[in-house]
C-alpha cells in the first residue's frame, strides 16, 4: 500500500495556508481599489451628463458669475442626458433619482459637483425644472 504520510499531508496544508495568507489580502485590496475607481468613474459620468445638459442649454440657463443651481439625476434621465442609474460601488446601491448635481459658475469656470452624502451645501439652491 502506498500513500502519504501525516507529515507530508501537514506540509502540504501548511504551504496552502501560507499561500492563502499571502493572496487573500492582496486580492481584497485590489477589489477595494477597483470599487473606488469605479465609484469615481460613475461620478464623472454623472458630471458629464450634467455638463452636456448645461452645454446644450447654456443661453437659456443664463448662468452669471456666482450663480448656482442644482439638477437631479432624475431630471437628467427625464431629459435624456442620462440613460441608466449609476451604482455606488461601496454600497452596491444606485445613486437615487434625488441625487443632486450642483452647477456653479465661478468667474466663467463652470464647476460640477455630484452631491452624495452631505458633501454639498444645497441650502437656498434652486433646482432646475422644479
Amino acid at each position: 500500500m502506498k500513500g502519504f504520510t501525516l507529515v507530508e499531508l501537514m506540509g502540504v496544508m501548511i504551504i496552502i495556508g501560507i499561500v492563502i495568507i499571502i493572496t487573500v489580502p492582496v486580492i481584497t485590496n485590489v477589489v477595494k481599489e477597483n470599487k473606488e475607481t469605479l465609484y469615481g468613474v460613475q461620478k464623472k459620468n454623472i458630471e458629464g451628463s450634467a455638463r452636456n445638459f448645461v452645454a446644450e442649454n447654456l443661453f437659456s440657463l443664463d448662468l452669471e458669475s456666482g450663480d448656482r443651481f442644482a439638477i437631479t439625476i432624475g431630471k437628467l434621465k427625464e431629459l435624456g442626458y442620462l440613460e441608466e442609474s449609476a451604482i455606488k460601488s461601496e454600497t452596491k446601491k444606485d445613486f437615487t433619482d434625488e441625487t443632486a448635481i450642483l452647477v456653479e459658475n465661478n468667474n466663467g469656470d463652470i464647476i460640477y459637483t455630484v452631491c452624495v452624502n452631505e458633501d454639498c451645501d444645497l441650502n437656498n439652491i434652486s433646482y432646475y425644472g422644479e
